[in-house]
């Protein structure tokens, strides 16, 4: 198995909450019992790299050039007013593939959606902002957070911006959704400003919301742009560079322009 394979793997079962510790007599079932019972195609393997108390509530993943798994954790879905998302970071310190370490680096966020490793830290996009993360002091624990951009919506907590991903033209690619606003919910009605570097207000803001547009941005050079297609939750490049985002009722589109 080659190593995007293995990487798609892991990633399939580490976002399956797998409890620790349950009756065996029905589900939930403890981590390697749940694993036998999923079936994969033929030239696949399942392999346990993280559970239970490692992680919990894991929505998004990224590894980091060191081989280290940066996890988001969102427990204050679907209803919270106190923020409980953060992120954990795990270290495979025996190479064994199972990530046994577990950090906890940064917390007391609001329906954090994804993270991506950037310059000496990460990127984590958490409406209405995209945060920068970064441990100064190798602590394994976050010391420096500051606001790269805002004006992201708040609305349906599954529907925030999401699935930061580095582009081969080294742009920052986002999903943004456009959703309405909450009617159960009249706290997911923030419907966000037009996106802008609040230390950089030379930048001309984007209205990408109001256009059902995802976006890319350049944080070291200031550059921001709202960008052809949007995505609901994730998105992909493919070897070529074409981009593919995704929707619940369409799994998979082709951004042609």
């Amino acid at each position: 198995m080659n190593v995007s394979n293995l990487h798609l793997v892991w990633m399939l079962v580490l976002l399956l909450i797998l409890p620790s510790a349950c009756s065996k007599s029905g589900p939930p079932f403890p981590p390697e019992q749940a694993i036998e019972m999923i079936n994969v195609p033929e030239g696949f393997r399942l392999e346990i790299a993280a559970s239970e108390p490692q992680v919990a509530d894991p929505v998004a993943m990224a590894f980091d050039a060191a081989g280290r798994i940066f996890v988001v954790e969102m427990g204050d879905y679907p209803v919270s007013d106190t923020p409980l998302s953060r992120i954990k970071l795990l270290e495979d310190r025996d190479q064994d593939g199972y990530y046994e370490t577990s950090h906890l680096f940064a917390e007391e966020m609001h329906y954090a959606h994804s993270v991506m490793p950037w310059k000496k830290g990460v990127l984590v996009a958490c409406a209405p902002d995209i945060l920068y993360l970064e441990d100064s002091d190798g602590d394994n624990k976050a010391d420096i957070r500051r606001t790269v951009l805002t004006g992201f919506a708040r609305v349906n907590p599954q529907l925030r911006v999401n699935a930061l991903t580095y582009g081969i033209d080294n742009w920052i690619y986002a999903a943004y959704p456009k959703f309405g606003a909450g009617v159960a919910f009249p706290q997911f009605s923030d419907m966000g400003s037009p996106i802008r570097y609040p230390d950089h207000p030379d930048t001309p803001p984007v209205d990408a919301f109001e256009k059902g547009m995802d976006v890319r941005f350049k944080p070291d050079q200031f550059q921001l742009e709202a960008i052809s297609g949007n995505s609901e939750f994730g998105l992909a490049f493919d070897n070529a560079g074409r981009r593919f985002v995704s929707w619940n009722n369409r799994h998979v589109r082709h951004v042609v322009i």
